[in-house]
């Protein structure tokens, strides 16, 4: 999937609306509650195309208060 609607799919979802729009992630590195927000980062390994390089890419979710806040992309 590119990265652009990798984005446009996740971005506002819950963590069960984003298993059914993306599946399980690979791994979830869950912070608690930082400065009155419960914060998680769920990782999605190989699962985009930088559309720009054409390479694959991961994603990394960032959830604050259970819903997906921001997504950022590492390039191989």
């Amino acid at each position: 999937m590119l990265q652009d609607n990798f984005r446009r799919v996740v971005l506002g979802k819950t963590k069960q609306e984003l298993i059914q729009a993306v599946g399980r992630p690979d791994s979830t590195l869950d912070l608690g509650k930082i400065i009155w927000n419960n914060v998680s980062y769920w990782d999605y390994d190989d699962q985009t195309l930088d559309a720009a390089s054409g390479k694959i890419s991961s994603a990394t979710v960032r959830f604050e208060n259970n819903v997906v806040e921001d997504i950022s992309f590492s390039a191989y």
